[in-house]
């Protein structure tokens, strides 16, 4: 019985951490959409700000801190776009 009760409260840990790790990469895509939109808009200083916190979410798409930087350079936040690029 106390087997049962292990397994189960294992599996309900791998749910809430599968639903935490989707809302973080629903998220950071969501930011990447919304920074890819702002710089068509020649938003730069919101792209720069989404860019960022997509970067942060998707940790793999290292990418997306030169597209951050280059965001805050258009802005003309020159010490920020360091920042990000470095």
């Amino acid at each position: 019985m106390r087997g049962h009760k292990l397994l189960f409260l294992l599996l309900a840990l791998i749910i809430v951490a599968s639903a935490a790790l989707g809302w973080l990469i629903y998220a950071g895509y969501n930011d990447l959409s919304a920074a890819q939109s702002a710089l068509k808009e020649s938003r730069f200083s919101d792209a720069a700000i989404l860019y960022e916190s997509a970067a942060q979410r998707l940790f793999w798409r290292t990418d997306l801190w030169d597209g951050a930087g280059l965001a805050a350079y258009r802005s003309g936040d020159k010490e920020d776009a360091i920042r990000l690029l470095e």
